[in-house]
């Protein structure tokens, strides 16, 4: 669950401080800046809350989310974005679909995201079959239109990468259109950093070009 349990110790902390005559003007100020932090947090948490309370789940896909799974695939191959791969013909879904939910853990997993029953996003991670890169695994994500920019697609990666490490991986990877900068920035964040790029390696529906981006993060220690 993304609900946030923030304390209110610093407010006992701060309420200490006053009592106290040994503590300087700098310190209280120093506390009075950590109580504006913590109560930003609280208010963003509870926006959160507000937006998806206990109804949003992260967890692995099953054989039973297949219907579920197709019905995310119809409305997300809809979506008209330039930082969506898109593929001519279609791919057959309701296969895709039953694949995604039958995926064994020896070939990767897959991790969905639901709200109110609906898989509103998905993260799915292939590891190779080749014995010298079976300590790498490269993932996909997606998050319907509707949902971006909600943290969703924070929780899956954060699903993948423990994930990854309790699977003693090494490496996990991806590719990332240039101007996907919310994509990119998310990555940064969670530690993921640019191991190179192929200039105007893609080429979008405006007919402009982008470059690809290979992008990378450390999980574990090499043996």
């Amino acid at each position: 669950s993304y609900r946030h349990n923030f304390s209110h110790s610093n407010l006992v902390y701060a309420s200490a401080l006053k009592a106290s005559d040994f503590w300087s003007k700098e310190v209280w100020t120093t506390v009075a800046i950590v109580d504006a932090l913590q109560n930003t947090f609280d208010i963003l948490a509870n926006l959160h809350v507000v937006l998806f309370g206990e109804k949003m789940i992260f967890r692995q896909a099953i054989a039973m989310d297949i219907e579920k799974l197709f019905d995310y695939l119809k409305a997300f191959w809809t979506d008209d974005c330039d930082t969506v791969v898109h593929w001519s013909p279609l791919p057959d879904l309701r296969q895709d679909s039953e694949r995604m939910a039958k995926k064994k853990e020896d070939d990767g997993i897959v991790f969905v995201a639901e709200y109110e029953t609906k898989i509103v996003g998905t993260i799915e991670a292939g590891v190779s079959k080749a014995d010298e890169l079976r300590h790498t695994c490269g993932f996909g994500m997606a998050v319907l239109p509707e949902c971006r920019r909600r943290g969703i697609g924070r929780g899956l990666l954060q699903h993948l990468l423990t994930w990854a490490e309790e699977r003693c991986l090494l490496i996990v990877e991806l590719d990332v259109f240039s101007i996907n900068i919310p994509a990119i920035r998310l990555y940064s964040n969670l530690g993921f950093t640019e191991d190179g790029r192929i200039k105007n390696g893609v080429k979008l529906r405006s007919g402009t070009f982008c470059d690809l981006i290979h992008m990378s993060k450390y999980v574990g220690a090499a043996k």
